[in-house]
This record gives C-alpha cells, structure tokens and sequence, in this order.
C-alpha cells in the first residue's frame, strides 16, 4: 500500500481518470462488507452507507460497453440511506428486502446485511451542472 501512496505522490496531478458510470439496467448484488457511518451536506446528517458488489446481470443497457470496461460482474454500487425520520424507511424497506425480519433492532439488523442479497434497478444521471454523469439507485427487489 506504501508504494502505491509513494507512487501517486510522484505523478503530475490533472492526470487522474474519473471513474465511468455502470450503464442502466437490472442488477443482482451482494452486500459487501459491512455498513458505513457518515455525516454527509452542510447539516452533518448521519447516513448509512453499504457497497453492494455485483453477482448477476439481469438486463444492462450498454452490455457492450461494459463488457470492454471489464464486466459487470464484481463492480460495486453505492447504498445511502439517511438517518432521519422522514427517510427511515427507506432503509427499513432495504433491510426487509434483504430478509431480516422487521422489529431487529437496527443495530443488529445492520449487522446481518453484509453478504445478503438484493436486485438493484440502476439509473443514471446527470450532475446538476450537466458536466458528469452518475449511478443513481431507482428501486430495490427481494432476490
């Protein structure tokens, strides 16, 4: 790890490729790993975040694309759920999706998710600027 750090300091900045976007489509995925805590915008608000790794293409838009970018298979997709009482369910839809039992106490029912699995309906879309583009998650579904 040392000598990658080492090696990105003696490159010329400007040089770095930002990273494409997954195309559009239906995707089986893995919760990878456990969960992550974040305070995220100007009000601090606490998000939970989960990398759902892919397992399963059901239906991308640009499987062409994909398949010269690598493949789909073992990309991730970034989860975010907001802490808050008006977005709570949200994440209180994703973990029934990924069958733990409703009434588990969040912390536990946290602590199940890593290796469950859920279909991923990705969208993507525009930055508010119209200069990138990005991975957008429309719906969720049991798997």
């Amino acid at each position: 790890m040392a000598d990658q750090f080492a090696d990105i300091l003696n490159r010329a900045s400007g040089e770095a490729a930002r990273p494409q976007t997954l195309p559009r489509g239906t995707y089986v995925t893995v919760v990878n790993g456990p969960f992550r805590s974040q305070k995220v915008g100007t009000d601090q608000t606490d998000t939970v975040n989960f990398d759902l790794k892919i397992v399963q293409v059901l239906q991308a838009d640009d499987a062409e694309a994909a398949a010269v970018a690598g493949g789909l298979p073992g990309q991730t997709i970034f989860a975010r759920f907001f802490l808050t009482e008006k977005a709570l369910y949200r994440l209180d839809d994703f973990l029934d999706l990924l069958g733990i039992p409703k009434g588990t106490p969040y912390k536990q029912a946290l602590a199940e998710a890593p290796g469950k699995s859920i279909v991923v309906n990705l969208e993507v879309r525009p930055s508010p600027d119209g200069t990138r583009m990005f991975n957008e998650i429309k719906s969720y579904a049991r798997a």
